[in-house]
């Protein structure tokens, strides 16, 4: 069984191209006029339209492009090959992820990760010189 019933989204569509030319209804440049003008609407216009809101809900939360998660695995392939593959998936798993979004790290944990390597020897050399504060 299909999320989207085609039959009622094609009459769905006809009944906007009806609203457009009685002037109800703009014309729509984007995905996002689309959803501006139903959010306009009383919520009653927009149950006259429910499987142009599924589409529409789908198409806003449908990422744009695959670099988030090619860089994420970039990222990880990098980590992996630093690790030399001698820690466990749990380890490595929260070292890939601050490691991607160690520019939205809040400002107080840099600092605590450099004071982490610095205790000894042994962790200067397995993680090595942690210079967060640049």
């Amino acid at each position: 069984m299909s999320d989207i019933d085609v039959s009622l989204l094609q009459l769905e569509v006809k009944m906007m191209n009806a609203l457009k030319i009685k002037g109800s209804m703009p014309q729509f440049e984007s995905v996002a006029t689309l959803v501006q003008a139903l959010l306009d609407k009383p919520p009653e216009v927009c149950m006259m339209f429910p499987e142009t809101v599924k589409i529409a809900n789908l198409l806003m939360v449908v990422p744009a492009s695959s670099a988030t998660a090619e860089c994420s695995f970039s990222c990880l392939r990098r980590l992996k090959r630093w690790l030399n593959l001698t820690t466990t998936q749990a380890r490595l798993n929260s070292v890939a992820i601050l490691n991607c979004y160690h520019g939205q790290l809040e400002p107080d944990i840099p600092r605590v990760i450099a004071d982490f390597v610095g205790l000894n020897d042994i962790r200067r050399e397995t993680f090595g010189f942690a210079n967060f504060n640049a």
